[in-house]
């Protein structure tokens, strides 16, 4: 019988092998996918097959309702598809949640909300039972995996637990992708599905996090670390390069460096 131990390390090698090989397989064929399921759920929710979607048609689903608003954008009452598909290939989501208020965190589970150029950003933020809010406290980033979200890094990783009792913060930022809540990637330079193909800007997401959390907890700049698997492995190879002034040092697995060059923009600390 294996030990949980081996366990664990078992369940991680199947995610990334099996994970590893769903994003790889991304590429045309998947925004021809995308497409084609925009296509179905544009005429699933145009009832009177006009090719435009009235305030009347968007209400009758809670989905469409949510996530349409803003999506009219010239005003004239009705979204064509063209207004749809760029609203939702896009990556905007309705500002359901204001941008978080500068707090200070206490121990547990914190979702925090940031505003990243005209998107809306997610990340969970797990602060140690061993919080002191006067001692500055090691960080690590976890990427979770192409398809995922970070209750699956959360699970997988077991960081939270070894938080707890080393005394260290993790932050797991969410991905993008059509759901907010699943199937998510990261635009980690040449991987990344549909984060890759909206050309959004991680990038940007992580530096902005790292701004954002520095305001509601006690953080050691000094000892801000990264990991990720798969796709999210990828992306600690990135922002090790492109953040090298605010990364101390990274821990991918079973995802390849994505550069072709890794080009450091600050000196080594």
């Amino acid at each position: 019988m294996n030990s949980p131990k081996t366990a664990s390390v078992i369940a991680i090698i199947i995610a990334a092998l099996s994970e590893t090989g769903f994003v790889h397989a991304q590429g045309q064929a998947a925004r021809q996918g995308a497409v084609v399921f925009l296509e179905q759920r544009f005429k699933q929710w145009d009832k009177n097959a006009d090719g435009n979607l009235t305030a009347d048609e968007v209400s009758r689903f809670p989905q469409p309702k949510t996530r349409l608003q803003g999506a009219d954008k010239n005003g004239d009452g009705l979204i064509t598809f063209e207004e749809f598909r760029t609203h939702l290939s896009a990556g905007t989501r309705p500002p359901t949640a204001p941008p978080s208020p500068v707090t200070r965190l206490g121990s547990g589970e914190h979702t925090r909300t940031i505003t990243v150029g005209n998107l809306q950003r997610r990340y969970r933020v797990h602060v140690p039972k061993k919080c002191d809010a006067c001692h500055p406290m090691p960080v690590i980033v976890a990427f979770h995996g192409g398809g995922g979200n970070p209750e699956s890094m959360v699970r997988l990783s077991g960081l939270n637990t070894k938080a707890d009792e080393a005394g260290f913060i993790v932050v797991y930022p969410y991905g993008s992708g059509l759901d907010p809540e699943r199937g998510l990637t990261f635009n980690a330079g040449n991987v990344g599905g549909y984060a890759l193909q909206n050309k959004i800007d991680d990038v940007g997401f992580v530096r902005a996090l790292l701004d954002d959390l520095a305001k509601a907890v006690s953080v050691d700049t000094n000892r801000v670390f990264a990991t990720g698997i798969s796709n999210g492995g990828i992306m600690a190879y990135l922002v090790a390069s492109e953040l090298s002034d605010r990364i101390a040092a990274i821990a991918p697995v079973a995802g390849p460096m994505g550069l072709k060059r890794a080009i450091p923009n600050a000196l080594c600390r």
